[in-house]
């Protein structure tokens, strides 16, 4: 009688494979923390008594579409949406220089 045995491979970069879930999972973690860490500003905007620069105003918006983009791209892989990822991803690297510009002009004003 004769055995057969087989072996199944899997490649290396299907094991290594990390799990997209836990990376959305991190960004909505990161959202939540961000705007606690924000809500004192926030509550001031509702109620008229922030007094800060415009370009506080902006540079906040900015950067919260940031979080958005961050949110979308890890939903999108989350989703198996790799494409539209990708494509996404060549927008944020034109977005990063937004944020590292009014990042920049925020602080400045704050001087």
């Amino acid at each position: 009688m004769s055995d057969i045995a087989a072996t199944v491979r899997v490649s290396a970069p299907e094991r290594a494979r990390p799990i997209p879930a836990f990376h959305f999972g991190l960004a909505v973690l990161m959202t939540i923390v961000v705007l606690l860490g924000f809500q004192p500003y926030y509550a001031g905007l509702l109620t008229g008594s922030l007094d800060a620069h415009p370009i506080i105003h902006v540079h906040a918006a900015v950067f919260t579409g940031w979080l958005v983009l961050l949110l979308a791209q890890t939903w999108l892989v989350y989703r198996r949406r790799v494409g539209v990822h990708q494509r996404l991803g060549r927008l944020g690297i034109y977005y990063g220089f937004a944020v590292l510009a009014f990042g920049t002009l925020s602080q400045r004003a704050l001087r």
